[in-house]
Parts: C-alpha cells; sequence; structure tokens
C-alpha cells in the first residue's frame, strides 16, 4: 500500500475542496484510534458476525482478546461489543473478576491482526449459543471467581448475561418447605415398612426453571375417566381496537361457579384480563391452569386459598401469584370481586430490583418479608372419584382420579403459590413527577403489572403531581380503579377499567392538572397492565362499555 502525500484526511479534504472524483469507496483504516476515516457514503464490507452491510470497525472490548472486526450496531448490542458470546460472558462481569481473569494472561496490544475467517467466526458463534442454552455459560471455571468476588462493587451487565454465567435467577427465589420430605432427594421414602411416598417435579422451562419436590402419598398419576372437553375461546368483538374505553367492572355478572364467574374482556396472545365475581364457598371440583401463571387481585372478599402445596389465607388488596399447573380448588368465599391476568409468560418480580443472586434490594419498593408463603398443609389419604378441570388451549378438560389430588406429606423448593398485598408496596417519589415504572410490581416479556398506592407528591415548588399527556406508541394501557380519588381522571370509581390503546396520547382529564397543583398527596388505589401487543376486545367488555369516555377529553 502506497502512503499517501499529506495523509487520508488531507485526502479526503482535496477532494472536496478541488471537487475530484474518488479513487477510494467507503473508508479508509487508520492505524490509531480511529480506526477508519470516511472518504465517501459508500459501504463495501460486511458485518462479520451477521453478514449484513456495515463498515463500522471496532475492536473486541474483551481485553485478551481485542480481535479487530467489522461489526454493525446491531451485534454491537448483542455480543456488548465483542467477538463472541464466549469473549462477551468474561468483559460483562465485574472488574474485579475480569481482573482476577486476566491474571496470567497476554492482552493484546490495538495493532492487533483482523479476524480473516468471517463464516469461521459465524459457525463459533452459533456453536457457542448453543453451548450456553445448554449450559449457562461457556466458562464454568468462573464460578470460583465469582464466588470470590461477590462482594465487590454492583454488577451492572444485563440480566440475560448475568444468568448465562450462571449467577442470576429468573425470578425472587425463597426456598419453602412443608412437611416431611426425606433427607436426600430421589431416593426411599417410606411411610412405616410397607408403603412408599411417591415423589413429583413440579417445575416450569423443562428442568431449567423453578421447581419444587413433593411427595404423595398415591401416585399422582391414576386417571380413570375423562370428561367432555369445553371450549373457553373468547368470543371477539373488536379485533383490532383504536377506541379509549371505560369498562364498569362491577356490572360483571356473579356465579355460583368461580370458573364460571371468569370473564374474559381484554385478550392478546400473551394474557387474558378477566373479571370474575365467583359466589359459591365450595366446589365439588379442583383446578389448575396448564397454560398460564396467574395474578389474582382480590377486590372484594376474604378466605383461604387452598393448594395441593398448601393454604394461602387473602382478603382485600390481595395479590394472589398461582404458577401454572398449580392444583387448587379456587378462590371464592361466597362474595369476591376478583381482577385477574392470565399470562402465557412467567410472570417474576422486577429484575432491577433485584441482585445477582435474585434477593431484592434495598432501594426495592417490597421485600421478601412482604411475601406470604403457603402454610397450612391439607395431607388427604383418600381413594375414589375426585374430578379436576385443567385449562389448556382454552379449552377445560375433566379429568377424573382415583386418589384425593390433596394428598402430599411434604415438599421443598421454590416453585408455588405466594400472596402479596398491595397495602406493602412502598411508593417511590422525587420531586418532580415519576414515571409509570416506579410503580412497577410485576413483569413478564410481553406486559408488566404496577401498583398506583397511596403517596406523597412531587415536591418541587413547581411541581405539577398529575401525569403529564404521554403516547402509548408501542403499548396498550389498562387500569384498573380499586378505591380512592384516582387524581388524573374525572367520573371514575371503584371497579371501573380503563383501556388506552397504542398509538394515541392519552393524559389527564380537563382539569385534573390544575386541581393537581399544590396538593399534598394522594389516595388512590389502582392496578395498571401495560401489554406489548394490542388487546383485542371481547363482547363480554362490550357488555360493560360505557360508550363514550373515548370523547371525555373534549373541553
Amino acid at each position: 500500500m502506497a502512503q499517501l502525500h499529506g495523509g487520508i484526511i488531507d485526502y479526503a479534504r482535496r477532494l472536496k475542496a478541488e471537487g475530484l472524483k474518488s479513487k477510494y469507496l467507503g473508508q479508509n483504516f487508520v492505524f490509531d484510534e480511529r480506526l477508519a476515516e470516511r472518504i465517501t457514503d459508500d459501504v463495501v464490507s460486511t458485518c462479520m458476525q451477521c453478514g449484513t452491510k456495515s463498515d463500522r470497525i471496532t475492536n473486541c472490548l474483551e481485553a485478551t482478546c481485542n480481535m479487530l472486526l467489522v461489526q454493525c450496531e446491531a451485534c454491537a448490542t448483542t455480543y456488548a461489543d465483542c467477538c463472541s458470546p464466549s469473549c462477551r460472558e468474561i468483559h460483562q462481569l465485574p472488574v474485579e473478576v475480569q481482573r482476577a481473569w486476566r491474571k496470567g494472561r497476554s492482552t493484546r496490544s490495538t495493532k492487533t491482526k483482523a479476524i480473516n475467517d468471517p463464516e469461521g467466526l459465524r459457525k463459533r458463534i452459533r456453536e457457542e449459543e448453543e453451548l450456553l442454552a445448554l449450559n449457562g455459560t461457556l466458562h464454568p471455571e468462573l464460578t470460583k471467581l465469582i464466588s470470590k468476588h461477590q462482594y465487590g462493587r454492583e454488577i451492572s451487565r444485563p440480566h440475560q448475561l448475568a444468568r448465562q454465567a450462571g449467577c442470576l435467577s429468573d425470578t425472587m427465589p425463597i426456598y419453602h418447605s412443608l412437611g416431611k420430605i426425606p433427607h436426600k432427594r430421589h431416593t426411599i421414602f417410606k411411610n412405616g415398612k410397607d408403603r412408599y411416598f411417591y415423589e413429583q417435579l413440579f417445575g416450569t422451562i423443562g428442568f431449567d426453571g423453578m421447581s419444587t419436590l413433593s411427595y404423595h402419598t398415591h401416585r399422582p398419576t391414576m386417571v380413570k375417566a375423562l370428561g367432555k372437553p369445553k371450549d373457553l375461546t373468547p368470543k371477539i368483538a373488536v379485533e383490532k381496537n383504536m377506541r379509549s374505553l371505560r369498562l364498569h367492572g362491577f356490572k360483571t355478572k356473579p356465579e355460583k361457579d368461580h370458573l364460571a364467574a371468569r370473564k374474559a374482556i381484554l385478550v392478546n396472545s400473551d394474557c387474558a384480563i378477566v373479571l370474575a365475581a365467583p359466589q359459591a364457598k365450595s366446589v365439588d371440583y379442583f383446578y389448575k391452569n396448564a397454560d398460564c401463571d396467574e395474578m389474582i387481585f382480590v377486590h372484594k372478599g376474604s378466605g383461604t386459598l387452598r393448594t395441593f402445596l398448601g393454604n394461602i389465607d387473602f382478603k382485600y388488596g390481595d395479590y394472589l401469584m398461582i404458577p401454572r399447573g398449580m392444583m387448587h380448588d379456587g378462590v371464592q368465599d361466597g362474595d369476591n370481586r376478583l381482577f385477574i391476568v392470565e399470562s402465557h409468560r412467567p410472570m417474576y418480580t422486577p429484575k432491577r430490583y433485584r441482585n445477582w443472586f435474585g434477593q431484592l434490594l434495598e432501594h426495592s419498593p417490597f421485600c421478601e418479608r412482604d411475601i406470604r408463603r403457603p402454610k397450612k398443609l391439607e395431607t388427604h389419604d383418600e381413594k375414589g372419584s375426585f374430578t379436576i378441570k385443567v385449562k389448556k388451549q382454552n379449552m377445560l378438560h375433566e379429568l377424573v382420579y382415583a386418589t384425593h389430588p390433596f394428598d402430599v406429606v411434604g415438599w421443598d423448593g421454590y416453585n408455588y403459590p405466594y400472596a402479596f398485598s398491595i397495602h406493602d408496596f412502598e411508593p417511590i417519589t422525587g420531586r418532580v413527577h415519576q414515571p409509570p415504572p416506579v410503580h412497577q410490581t410485576f413483569e413478564t416479556d410481553a406486559f408488566v403489572v404496577c401498583s398506583f398506592c397511596p403517596r406523597l407528591y412531587d415536591y418541587h415548588p413547581q411541581a405539577i403531581p398529575a401525569p403529564y399527556n404521554h403516547s402509548n406508541i408501542d403499548s396498550d394501557e389498562v387500569l384498573y380503579y380499586v378505591d380512592g380519588d384516582f387524581m388524573s381522571r374525572n367520573d371514575i370509581g371503584p371497579g371501573h377499567i380503563s383501556l388506552h390503546p397504542a398509538g394515541i396520547p392519552h393524559g389527564p382529564h380537563p382539569g385534573a392538572m390544575e386541581r393537581s397543583i399544590g396538593k399534598k398527596e394522594t389516595n388512590e388505589l389502582a392496578v395498571m397492565v401495560d401489554t406489548f401487543k394490542p388487546l383485542m376486545v371481547t363482547e363480554e367488555a362490550l357488555k360493560l362499555d360505557d360508550g363514550k369516555y373515548w370523547k371525555s377529553w373534549v373541553e
């Protein structure tokens, strides 16, 4: 390569000044921190990781690698500015762990050789991603280093990468145990000399997620009869909605049976938002949702949720979190009003409130003390005919078992139902209005749940406590109004539900902003669900619609 008189920068400057045609296209590589100087707007190279057109030149940020490569912006995000998943995993460790890792290893200079086999690199990336999916880490030897430095500074790497390094749970793990269990799992456990207890793994995400080991008096597999399935698919009235709605939830018709009482009002492929007003104190069957985690918010009523892993008392203001596949006898005590979210995605506590071990951090608006776990374990040693209704793929299947499903003598693990009261949520406030994510209580990768609770208003002398107008460009917002005076709305009462669809702005009702100025606190109580896919409106929802909410902002 011949040296250019005056250098590449002077060459580009002369082209522009003299109107000359460039003999170079795109960027020219330079041996300094700039890495490249642009001569023309042409892009003549491709990303070495994905093959798309790109001329972004960079060095792998993992110091012991520092390989030179062409990397597009998308791959820079995916691989954290590294050349491969294995380098990414090292680079995103805490600084202390990286230093320990580099000890005794040579670090390449910035003038390192470039990757000369993009196809080989892409193959290696595919192989490493497959290994990550199987093992959770490409560097199992890191475990000791991470443990040694676990009391170092807070880890700020992305959640997914932390999990790949084998040191972050998907949720808030709290080990719990009830009843009698053997000293070692998967070993003989008997009741006396002749009778075995039967072990069952109750788990999620294959064998990789949260799980519990339960021990049953009888085999939990003895199905003796099948009933006729019933189709529960909601009837859609508006598939593509662009109208703000206000639904009067308390107009939902009460039903004796707790499953018949469930009325799906807003649905998409990720979740269903359901209202229910069950009246029966008990039913003659058991129920499990095999498709969805369930979040049941208790607006009215109190009682006991009975499950095969124990019982949880509930009352007004409780969130009942029921993992998919959890067998129970329904949420009922004779007079309930329930707001339910059925989620096809696992429901977790917000990851930003947890450390890399899964423990809730000091700035979290609630902590493990607020979580109420199952207490009393019912053990029924009974044979006969016991009906279990199982919801799967929007069908309600009926199975008759030969033994009582609540025959567990003991269990331990992490996968079980729990309760959390909205009254135990501690609001986060600030000098000026805080955005909705500070109220976040649960999350999935498809929607979030927030709790709006009584709190002090913003304390900047010029603060406007009411929320600012905002556009839901990529999420539908559902608000379930529980109690108090919701400060941003006019004419809202308990049990009302508002839907603000994605794509158009919404904000305080006329006069709400002005009323909020100078106020010191709010006593509102509400549950919000923001979905990342549009919600379809069911026929049940239209029965509750006031038909005029969409024009309530006109002055």
